[in-house]
């Protein structure tokens, strides 16, 4: 089976769903959470303005356009991103969705415990009409998927210490994948089934119809066999020294095996971290992996 750009990253979004979820899979996968713990270890100061932009790149050279993000944080508090109405550009002039920190998230997620000192920004979120669009397109629902909100989490020691850490992860814990796929092959199965016993009851135009229908069911079966058993690996970059502006750099790379070929999706998030009350000095920059 060749698939289209569409149906491509439509299992991109698959797999970055499955990989960033908002249930983090029970613990494997949680790229958004290493993210702001890595936030939170480097602010050294009260508060941390950030800015940043993510490029996608998936087999053949096919890429997203850019897009950016900003908000603050402060250090050591329990803090998570969400989407924000209010999208910002990059130094380049590029325009795309922007994520900010939201405390009240935190204090639901947290309890209250410590949540009050969280982050600042703006939180308000996306009207329904822009939300239905961005989900439209599996080209923006890629995006949408990478300002999911993730748990909140606390200041991590061991990533203040700057340097390389890379993290391996499945898209789900082995059981969870086993129950998954047999539960979409018996959901598929009884699809197929179900249709052949109509298209054989159908006149000509309905049984070329229902034919095509089965088809896509069928591909859109593999795509999500392909995307429970994707491997992802994170690669995060804190730039050495502790000070501030500071670097960092998450390189999130998706691999599955799809029509009894290897594909493979590598994303690259810059953040220019810079001093709240000197947020003009440093912009956000992007690389393509």
């Amino acid at each position: 089976m060749t698939l289209n750009r569409r149906s491509k990253w439509t299992l991109a979004a698959l797999c970055a769903l499955a990989a960033i979820g908002p249930a983090g899979c029970a613990g494997v996968g949680r790229e958004q959470e290493t993210l702001q713990a890595a936030l939170t270890a480097l602010a050294q100061e009260p508060s941390l303005a950030f800015q940043g932009s993510v490029e996608v790149q998936a087999d053949g050279g096919l890429s997203l356009p850019p897009f950016a993000f900003a908000g603050a944080a402060r250090a050591g508090a329990a803090v998570t991103l969400r989407p924000s109405s209010q999208a910002t550009a990059a130094s380049s002039g590029r325009v795309g969705v922007a994520a900010a920190v939201d405390p009240s998230a935190a204090r639901a997620e947290t309890g209250g415990a410590g949540a009050a000192s969280g982050g600042v920004g703006d939180a308000s979120p996306p009207p329904p009409e822009a939300a239905a669009l961005a989900l439209r397109d599996p080209l923006r629902q890629l995006e949408a998927l990478t300002a999911q909100p993730p748990a909140a989490v606390r200041w991590s020691p061991e990533l203040a210490k700057g340097g390389q850490r890379v993290l391996e992860a499945e898209a789900a814990p082995e059981e969870l994948r086993r129950r998954l796929a047999l539960q979409y092959r018996e959901q598929g199965q009884a699809l197929a089934a179900a249709l052949g016993r109509r298209q054989a009851a159908a006149g000509p135009a309905e049984a070329v119809a229902l034919a095509a229908l089965a088809q896509r069911s069928a591909a859109q079966l593999e795509e999500m066999l392909a995307a429970l058993d994707a491997k992802a690996t994170y690669r995060l970059w804190i730039s050495p020294g502790g000070g501030l502006p500071g670097r960092l750099e998450v390189t999130t790379a998706i691999s599955y095996r799809l029509s009894g070929a290897e594909h493979r999706e590598t994303s690259v998030a810059a953040y220019q971290f810079r001093r709240a009350d000197n947020a003009a000095d440093t912009a956000a920059t992007g690389s393509t992996s």
